[in-house]
């Protein structure tokens, strides 16, 4: 097949956080996924997102079965240890006997051993728009549902899905870039951020919280390096920020305040992921950053805003 892109990509979220999803999806692919589909050139890691499901490094796309079986004998694919499976995508009708049949007839079409428990290597099908698509599949391992249970947590901070999305906004999932979020609370963006072996750092003007945050990090096997700070003393550059505004009865900024949180970041960041109960558009604007998305997430009763600004 010709323009034939080199990944597909599944995507799933439930409908609340469409537009969560949406978002990550921008900043993570230059391409636009349709019906929670992608097909991109952009190699990334699907464990990266809590949103997608599967990587499938297509090798062969057919509307015939029987043409990528003989495609695959005749490149005499090898492999130890692996296994077929059906992508089932939500659209899917095919019969489950045909789809037993159908991943049958790939494995013994692959030269070597296979293998039905703990394989180690995995291969894909799937059949989209009368289309099969076969390749190397990698799955998401969902690590960051694991981080969710921690030594100290409070109710006012971010999920742990939602603080995996942050970061991917604020790296747009490269490695390189200095991130930093010097109001991280409990440490949940910097659990998520190591995890994903980001360059970010960590810091909160509260000795209790930082004690409870690098506790936190200890659990998760990370370096308990999270510092005692007020975010308008920091220094240097970094090329990316994340504020989640504080609020509450204990926590609740003003506005000369969350002005000056924002001026500071402006100050120290290249771009800032900005987490509000509020509209703070004007104070945005106002310390020189231009909104270049907005995307709601609700929390219960209450929605949040997630500004990201350069």
């Amino acid at each position: 097949m010709t323009n034939l892109k080199k990944y597909l990509y599944i995507i799933n979220y439930p409908k609340p956080e469409k537009e969560l999803c949406l978002i990550e999806m921008k900043y993570l692919f230059k391409d636009k996924f349709f019906n929670k589909i992608l097909f991109t050139e952009e190699k990334i890691n699907p464990s990266i997102s809590p949103f997608v499901r599967f990587r499938l490094e297509i090798l062969f796309a057919d509307e015939n079965i029987e043409k990528i079986c003989k495609n695959l004998k005749d490149k005499g694919e090898t492999s130890e240890d692996y296994k077929v499976e059906y992508i089932k995508f939500e659209e899917e009708t095919i019969p489950h006997e045909e789809r037993l049949n159908t991943i049958k007839a790939l494995g013994l079409s692959i030269l070597g051993t296979c293998k039905m428990t703990k394989p180690k290597n995995l291969f894909g099908i799937i059949k989209i728009n009368n289309i099969y698509y076969f390749g190397k599949l990698l799955k998401n391992d969902f690590m960051w549902d694991t981080h969710v249970k921690k030594p100290c947590s409070y109710s006012n901070s971010l999920s742990t899905k939602l603080a995996r999305v942050i970061v991917n906004l604020a790296s747009e999932g490269n490695k390189t870039k200095k991130i930093i979020d010097p109001c991280c609370g409990i440490g949940t963006t910097i659990i998520e951020g190591k995890y994903l072996g980001l360059n970010i750092i960590g810091s909160d003007i509260n000795p209790k919280v930082v004690q409870g945050a690098n506790m936190n990090l200890e659990h998760f096997g990370f370096q308990p390096e999270i510092e005692t700070k007020d975010l308008n003393s920091i220094e240097g550059e970094y090329d990316a920020s994340i504020l989640d505004i504080p609020y509450g009865i204990f926590s609740h900024t003003n506005e000369d305040e969350q002005n000056n949180l924002i001026k500071s970041l402006r100050r120290i960041s290249k771009k800032m992921i900005l987490i509000s109960f509020e509209d703070l558009s004007s104070l945005i604007i106002k310390n020189n950053f231009e909104i270049k998305d907005i995307c709601p997430v609700t929390k219960g009763k209450f929605k949040r805003y997630i500004y990201i600004c350069e």
